[in-house]
């Protein structure tokens, strides 16, 4: 909160509700910034007052029960209060003539009431103080869906020693990490990997994809330069849902406005991070600054951070797989390779044309390098690069962006199998544009909003692989580019979304969106050796040029039972087309180390249903004057039909091998295919908070099912019945399956004191994730035992702008897997201490 409302609510008494400060501008003409969540219409009121510097009079008591809507923009006062009132009972008087500027505010009754004997009896009780727990993301609570935020409080908690940890406490949301690697690969519901999940970096896609022994689908963040996570839940008729099933993730950059209050032209930050021995286990060293200007109708940011990580240990205590030898070998290897140097830059300029629009430019890189040494002692290198560039217009009715965004990893490796060294560089481009508009309309009781846009992105995906013989091997580079293909996708998308409110507690939205998709390129399978001319290998090539369309609705509704508590449902389709990897790739198992890799042109895009019901709960001064309880539970539904999953497959080949009765040979291979029958994740979701101002405790509790048939055509590029029974009754090719799920149970609680009027905070966090496979298919798979992981933090606020930090991440040195991490670092960090410092000027 600003100090201009902290100031307000000193000025709050149950009855009545008055906020002063002299306007600048009399006329109502000027256009105020509000950033105003949806909550208790008093509570509401109160923070417009401050941002609009006016005045208001109003009985909160009489309002009682009564919520605002949020609103978020600039707008002319009467433009702004009228949206934040939306559909409410209640009439209000402009009296601009007056110094400073009031409002007069009144519930609508069957009975006149006199608005000035009103105002002068309540501005004589203004005595008594009162102190709420709302705060900034208290709004998924009166929203009626599943979204979360993880906001800036909780991104300063505690330190994270991957960007992966920030959605610890988020419920419904697992990442799949690699320690190795600083990308990481969002999984809402269990929907991740090629585009499910929208990951974007301030509006700008983040899409890359590489193929290997681990997610397929990184977005390369600094956490360091983040303000806010919003998540989206589940498909979506607004901007950034297009081609998506499983959600939307953006991570929202820093600005000015973080650094700078209203009246300053120049603030900074500096933050760094140490690790503290004897318990610092790999965490070197992290900072970063943020220098921030302001001059008229032009501010700008320029930030820099940097983070430096050697290998970090594993805990010691407990047991993961249930065997001591296991635990042990695992945990030699597994944590090495976890050195990486980070460095990433943001610069952001926004020129404001008038008070309710602006124009933005900007411009973020991210950079990380690893090396490892190889058994024949050289050294494998990894140095990823990652920039975005986003153009950005902003007004009250429409945003739009335009961006492109370039992610490239060149790589030097060793592969064991071939005695060689290749140099690898895996490329994906993304262009897109986003045009978003609004518009309201009040009838009656009513408010109606009215989304409407359109998007487009393409990507480009462009890899190389070089091969430096140190032998008389043969070319093995393909097994290097052939499994990340080149390509290239494009998906548009027009969508529309209608939003009702009205004063009786309804909220309903309905949406529709069209999503087309154009994928381009050329593949190949190796038929083998010709029969007719044994120096001469046979290619079955193709030439891709697929594109589809889909119509898919969305719809919820929200209905307040009683002030404060709502319940909601909603149903929404998605649909997501192959991706360029999943079409095209082709050649051998990534470093030659495996069974060759087939393409699949004949796909059929997958098509999820997600259903959802819920309940919203927000009350105050349960058990104590001044607490507050927030909950949100919801149970859901994902089922995806033509799930794309990769899995052993078979093609003709000269060379294969055959069955009595058939003339044909086959080679066996691994491809994408689709699941013959549907998919499905359901599960439970809580989010509870209870807040007293000096106590507070957060839970978080996911729960998830899954239903899964492996069945799937072994034959997708053709062949015989005969065959086909074959190789489903006798190889048992769905063992081949590979399927990440989450675990079935993760809990998070957070519990802790605030001391000294709040400026020191101390807690203590436990996070729980129950028994988890890895990998499906029985014989492949790897389970590792429950986790529960207890971690200690604090922090001291000495003013405004010092704060120090310190955390404690796994306290009790514990031993466990990170869930869902197909890689070989998939042990978390042991006992890791580290001291932050953080100053503002």
């Amino acid at each position: 909160m600003t100090k201009a409302l902290w100031l307000s609510l000193l000025l709050w008494w149950p009855l009545t509700a008055v906020a002063a400060q002299a306007p600048s501008v009399s006329q109502q003409q000027e256009f105020f910034s509000f950033a105003i969540e949806r909550q208790p219409l008093a509570d509401a009121l109160l923070e417009f007052a401050v941002q609009s510097n006016s005045s208001l009079v109003f009985d909160s008591e009489a309002f009682a029960g009564l919520y605002s809507r949020a609103i978020q923009g600039d707008y002319r006062l009467a433009e702004g209060l009228r949206r934040l009132l939306a559909a409410a009972p209640v009439s209000y008087d402009i009296r601009d003539h007056s110094r400073p500027r009031t409002i007069v505010l009144t519930r609508n009754t069957d009975t006149d009431t006199d608005t000035d004997t009103q105002a002068q009896q309540l501005q004589l009780q203004l005595s008594k103080v009162v102190v709420r727990g709302y705060a900034p993301g208290d709004w998924v609570y009166n929203s009626p869906n599943s979204d979360a935020v993880i906001s800036k409080q909780q991104l300063e908690k505690m330190p994270p020693l991957h960007t992966a940890d920030l959605f610890s406490e988020v419920s419904g949301v697992f990442v799949a990490e690699d320690r190795s690697n600083p990308g990481l690969s969002v999984n809402i519901r269990g929907m991740q990997d090629f585009g499910r999940v929208n990951m974007t970096l301030d509006g700008a896609r983040q899409n890359y994809q590489q193929s290997g022994h681990g997610a397929n689908g990184q977005a390369y963040v600094d956490a360091a330069l983040i303000r806010q996570v919003d998540i989206k839940k589940g498909p979506s008729s607004r901007a950034s849902g297009a081609g998506v099933v499983g959600g939307v993730v953006n991570f929202s950059t820093i600005n000015a406005d973080d650094l700078l209050d209203v009246d300053e032209t120049l603030g900074a930050r500096l933050s760094l991070t140490r690790g503290v021995p004897p318990a610092a286990n790999g965490y070197r060293l992290s900072g970063s600054a943020a220098l921030a200007y302001r001059r008229g109708q032009f501010d700008m940011l320029a930030a820099y951070s940097e983070k430096n990580l050697d290998d970090y240990d594993g805990g010691h205590n407990g047991s993961f797989t249930g065997d001591a030898d296991s635990d042990q070998a695992v945990r030699d290897v597994a944590t090495q390779y976890t050195q990486q140097d980070q460095d990433a830059r943001l610069l952001k300029s926004r020129f404001h044309l008038d008070a309710a629009r602006y124009l933005a430019l900007n411009v973020s890189e991210f950079n990380a390098y690893s090396a490892s040494p190889t058994a024949r002692q050289q050294q494998n290198s990894s140095t990823v690069h990652s920039q975005n560039l986003i153009a950005e217009y902003a007004s009250p009715q429409l945003n739009s962006s335009l961006s492109r965004t370039l992610t490239r990893s060149d790589q030097v490796t060793y592969p064991g199998s071939v005695d060689a060294r290749f140099d690898l560089s895996y490329q994906i481009e993304t262009y897109g544009g986003m045009l978003e508009t609004n518009n309201d309309f009040s009838f009656g009781h009513y408010l109606m909003s009215w989304f409407y846009g359109a998007e487009y992105f393409i990507d480009r995906s462009d890899p190389q692989a070089q091969q430096l013989n140190f032998t008389d091997a043969a070319d093995y580079s393909s097994s290097f580019s052939g499994p990340t293909p080149q390509g290239e996708r494009a998906i548009a998308s027009l969508f529309s979304e209608w939003q009702l409110e009205s004063q009786q507690g309804l909220q309903l939205r309905a949406g529709v969106r069209y999503d087309h998709y154009r994928l381009q390129g050329k593949t190949h399978f190796d038929l083998g050796i010709d029969p007719d001319d044994n120096s001469q290998r046979l290619w079955r090539a193709y030439i891709i040029d697929r594109d589809q369309g889909k119509l898919l609705p969305t719809l919820s509704l929200g209905y307040e039972l009683f002030p404060g508590g709502q319940l909601f449902a909603g149903y929404a389709r998605g649909w997501r087309p192959p991706a360029i990897t999943e079409t095209l790739m082709y050649g051998q198992h990534v470093g030659n180390s495996g069974p060759p890799v087939s393409p699949n042109p004949e796909l059929k895009a997958e098509l999820n249903s997600n259903t959802e019901v819920g309940f919203n709960l927000l009350q105050e001064n349960i058990w104590l004057s001044g607490d507050v309880f927030k909950s949100k539970l919801a149970f859901y539904n994902n089922r995806v039909k033509n799930y794309m999953i990769n899995a052993g497959v078979y093609f003709p080949a000269f060379g294969g091998f055959s069955i009595p009765g058939e003339t044909i040979s086959y080679r066996g291979s691994t491809g994408f295919v689709n699941l013959q029958q549907p998919l499905t994740f359901q599960g439970v979701e809580l989010n509870s908070e209870y807040d007293t101002g000096r106590f507070y405790s957060k839970l978080n509790y996911t729960y998830t099912e899954l239903d899964y048939q492996p069945q799937y055509d072994p034959l997708p590029n053709g062949g015989s019945d005969h065959f086909r029974e074959f190789l489903l009754t006798q190889l048992n090719t769905e063992d081949s399956v590979i399927l990440v799920q989450p675990p079935a149970h993760k809990t998070t609680l957070d519990v802790g004191m605030r001391w000294l009027q709040q400026r020191w905070v101390a807690g203590v966090r436990l996070r729980y994730f129950s028994a988890n496979k890895l990998a499906g298919g029985p014989q492949s798979e790897l389970q590792f035992n429950a986790s529960q992981v207890v971690d200690l933090y604090s922090s001291y606020r000495i003013n405004n702008d010092f704060l120090f930090r310190l955390s404690l991440e796994n306290a009790g040195d514990r031993l466990y897997a990170t869930p869902l991490t197909l890689s070989s670092s998939h042990i978390g960090p042991g006992r890791t201490l580290l001291f932050t410092v953080t100053a503002n000027f």
